[in-house]
């Protein structure tokens, strides 16, 4: 850890024990929870029931363990580690533009990590939403102890978001761990392939994906974005929100949608998603199937080989494999001896393909994890550019929309 990152962790640790969250050993324990549900029925809650008839995101859920700021603390702690994660990465990604004034956290509970940018950015005005009452009482506790002004709490749900007309527009909105992306497959089924998908806009789940996703469309301005984060997740969960997501007019901006996770190659494990998305953005892939795989793909690969040299035969199969796909690019130049050579990008079911070709027979491709394509277009204007001092001419372009 360098010196940078190490004072940024000893500050966040310190804003969080001033929240009064505190790390235990138990943690997670039976004893721990059964501690925490004695603390919510003296307070005069009924944690059996309230466990027993709702979801774990439900809005009863969430008023049953902020009933006072030592109960919320109490449910807290088995979560410190992952928002000192949180808080962690936003640190080291900048998240908030220089010209940003406006910020949404949109399901953000007590809007802790609101309150952690709001002190880091006192210029900005922070708003958290929430549809639970008690998490954002406790938020605006801790906002009179911390001294912050610049964080206002809202009480409304993704559906409200999603119908009334925004009270503001945000250069930038928050989703994290906002969402249940843990979907069951269809009655009837064990498994669902991403071939197979079938999505069922009806179940309650999926209805608040819409309503999120259409939530994050209205209420960014045109440049704005959306940061998302989630730890837990399925194949189907993830497709229905890269649905959502397209149905509700957000593109994903996959230069920087990755996953976080610990092990190499085939042993990888994924332990958090992070999707960046804006609105208007076009899109890369050609469906929500299309936009799952290379997700999947890119996280599960995790470091891909910088690149795979190919041989005449094999770059003629690799092309082919990939020209139903999706075309990010095609360069058609002409040598000063009168040879033409080509350059193509082509992207499908999370492989991209970067390809060279002339008329003397060489030919090399290189394929890469999909989700680094801007990198590789990078390298492609980079061709181009070089391709200018040597006498050689473009006879013809193409770029994906999202490059022009």
């Amino acid at each position: 850890m360098n010196e940078k990152a190490d004072t940024a962790s000893t500050r966040i640790s310190e804003f969080l024990t001033c929240l009064g969250l505190l790390s235990h050993e138990n943690v997670n324990t039976p004893s721990y929870w059964e501690a925490c549900w004695s603390k919510i029925r003296r307070a005069g809650g009924e944690p059996d029931a309230i466990l027993k008839t709702n979801e774990p995101m439900a809005r009863d859920v969430g008023n049953m363990y902020f009933m006072t700021p030592e109960i919320a603390c109490h449910f807290l702690a088995a979560d410190l580690p992952r928002l000192h994660r949180v808080l962690e990465n936003l640190e080291t990604t900048d998240i908030i533009p220089p010209s940003a004034t406006h910020v949404a956290e949109i399901g953000g509970g007590p809007g802790i990590v609101s309150l952690w940018l709001a002190r880091e950015h006192p210029e900005v005005a922070f708003v958290v939403y929430d549809y639970a009452e008690n998490p954002l009482k406790v938020g605006r506790q801790w906002a009179r102890r911390l001294g912050v002004t610049n964080v206002t709490y809202r009480e409304k749900s993704y559906r409200q978001l999603a119908e009334e007309k925004p009270e503001q527009a945000f250069d930038l909105v928050l989703g994290l761990g906002s969402l249940d992306l843990n979907l069951e497959p269809p009655k009837g089924k064990h498994g669902l392939s991403l071939e197979e998908h079938t999505i069922h806009d009806k179940d309650a789940k999926v209805v608040t994906l819409h309503e999120f996703s259409r939530s994050c469309s209205r209420l960014l301005k045109p440049n704005g974005f959306l940061y998302f984060t989630q730890g837990s997740f399925n194949d189907l969960g993830l497709l229905c929100l890269f649905d959502a997501f397209r149905k509700h007019n957000l593109g994903v901006n996959w230069e920087h949608t990755r996953v976080r996770g610990e092990g190499e190659g085939p042993s990888f494990s994924i332990k958090e998603i992070l999707i960046v998305a804006c609105p208007d953005l076009p899109s890369v892939f050609n469906s929500a199937v299309e936009d799952t795989q290379t997700f999947l793909f890119s996280g599960k690969v995790k470091g891909f080989r910088e690149k795979t040299v190919l041989g005449y035969a094999d770059f003629d199969a690799y092309l082919s494999l990939l020209s139903d796909g999706c075309k990010l690019a095609d360069i058609k130049t002409r040598h000063g001896d009168n040879t033409t050579e080509r350059h193509c990008i082509y992207v499908k079911s999370g492989l991209l393909g970067f390809f060279s070709s002339n008329s003397r027979g060489m030919r090399s491709g290189f394929v890469y994890s999909a989700a680094s394509f801007a990198s590789c277009c990078r390298k492609l204007l980079g061709v181009i550019q070089a391709s200018e001092s040597r006498n050689i001419r473009i006879t013809e372009a193409y770029w994906h929309p999202i490059f022009e």
